[in-house]
Parts: C-alpha cells; sequence; structure tokens
C-alpha cells in the first residue's frame, strides 16, 4: 500500500485546481485526515545454538526493550484529528524459522498515524531520543514497494502528511451546498486513517475533500464489501458534488 503515488503523476500532467477523493466516508463530507508512517526498527545480535545461548546475543530480547521504550512515547494531540497512533504491526527474527538458533537478527514494523504538524525529521528525532542508549539498533523509514501491471517498480519512502480543511474553505463550502441541494447528508468529516489525500492536500497543499461509500472498518478484510443501495445513492452524491463545485463561487 502506497497512498498517493499514482496520484502524485497525474497532478504533475493535470495540475487540476481541486480534488476529489473517492475513498469510504460513509457519504459523509471528508475534510481532512491523519497521516500515516511505516517505522522499521532492525536489532543486531550474534548467532549461538540455543543449548548455549551465553555464547550469543539474542537479537530479539535486545528488540523487545526498544519496542517498551517506544509504546512509551507520548503522542501528539490535534484538536481537530485526535490523538496519533503507533501500533506494532509486524516482528520477525533471523534466521526464520530460528529451529535451534539464537536468532542474530530482528525487525519490527510500526505503524504510526500522524497529526498535523508532524514531519519526516520530527518523528525519527523522536524516536531516536527515545532509543538513545540502546546497543545493536537501528531506526528508519520502511521502505515500500510497487510493482505495476507494466512491470515497473516503485520503491518510496513510506511517509504521508496529514493534513485537515476548515469550513469555510470555497471546496468546502460547495460541497456542502451541492450535497444539500440534491438532498443529502453534508456533514463534515475527518478520518482517522489515511487515504491518497495525503498527497494532493497534505503535500502539495491542494483543496481535496474526500467522499465515498463504504466503511473503512470492513477495509482490507476478507469480508469487505458495498452496500448496492450506497453505491446508487454515492453515485447521487459524485452528481450532486460536481453541480456544487462547478457552479463557481458562493
Amino acid at each position: 500500500m502506497v497512498e498517493g503515488l499514482a496520484l502524485g503523476y497525474i497532478l504533475d500532467r493535470c495540475a487540476p485546481d481541486m480534488v476529489v477523493i473517492c475513498e469510504p466516508t460513509g457519504l459523509r463530507l471528508g475534510i481532512g485526515h491523519k497521516g500515516r508512517c511505516g517505522l522499521v526498527l532492525t536489532t543486531q545480535g550474534v548467532a549461538a545454538h540455543s543449548s548455549r545461548p551465553e555464547a550469543g546475543v539474542n537479537a530479539v530480547y535486545r528488540m523487545l526493550d526498544a519496542v517498551s521504550r517506544v509504546r512509551a512515547i507520548p503522542l501528539p494531540h490535534d484538536e481537530l484529528l485526535g490523538r496519533g497512533v503507533n501500533e506494532l504491526v509486524e516482528i520477525v527474527s533471523s534466521p526464520y524459522p530460528g529451529t535451534s538458533m539464537v536468532p542474530e537478527g530482528c525487525t519490527t514494523r510500526f505503524d504510526r498515524r500522524l497529526v498535523r504538524g508532524e514531519t519526516r525529521d520530527s518523528v525519527l528525532e523522536e524516536l531516536h531520543d527515545a532509543l538513545r542508549g540502546l546497543d545493536g539498533l537501528s531506526v528508519a523509514y520502511h521502505r515500500a514497494e510497487l510493482t505495476t501491471y507494466t512491470g515497473r517498480t516503485f520503491i518510496v519512502e513510506d511517509f504521508h502528511p496529514a493534513w485537515a480543511m476548515g469550513e469555510d474553505i470555497e471546496i468546502v463550502r460547495r460541497a456542502q451546498r451541492g450535497l444539500t441541494t440534491g438532498g443529502l447528508d453534508a456533514s463534515l468529516y475527518l478520518a482517522p486513517y489515511c487515504t491518497n489525500g495525503a498527497t494532493s492536500a497534505g503535500e502539495r497543499g491542494l483543496p481535496t475533500i474526500i467522499y465515498g461509500a463504504g466503511d473503512i472498518t470492513r477495509a482490507h478484510g476478507v469480508d469487505e464489501h458495498l452496500e448496492e443501495e450506497a453505491l446508487v445513492r454515492c453515485f447521487h452524491g459524485y452528481v450532486a458534488l460536481l453541480d456544487g463545485l462547478l457552479r463557481g463561487s458562493t
């Protein structure tokens, strides 16, 4: 998953005045969301036979100390987006499988949900401060890899900033007017997840809204689905949005 990678190339070519992200909002008008980044911690130990662990250094034990410190980092709070999130999503020892071996390496990945004001530098600085003094440890952003249907492969730094727009922004007023005129829900929504809007709004500052059918709690699951009635309402929502957005300023 690489938020906004393809969108960035589209924006380079067409230079739009505004962007509508069609990711799920439960048919509410999204005007911002938390950012996301992947953080990778790697510990290095010394391999040994597990019958004589004193001959080695267990990289997993080193990682346990690091994970405890990372989990204790106070997370920032945003008045609109709420509190940041830092969740361990992956841990792998090396060698794997590790039958009868003290692991010489261990890698963990944290999924960090960002709020406004957090930057590539500030997030890494926060980690380095928390982990200072631990031996055999390195920290970096996850390098996300995506191969397209053409065979072209992209490897990018997994960092996607948070963003939010005020209710008085022109694109928001137009979108609300269009939905209201169409007899649809025009309530505003700030998403706790990340979308391609991290590129259009978070990185490039383009006026952006999010609007789509579906429930984010079902995303990426084996039973992810969309009700037919919601799809029909979403169609009418896009018609109403286009009407509101293209009629000019209020």
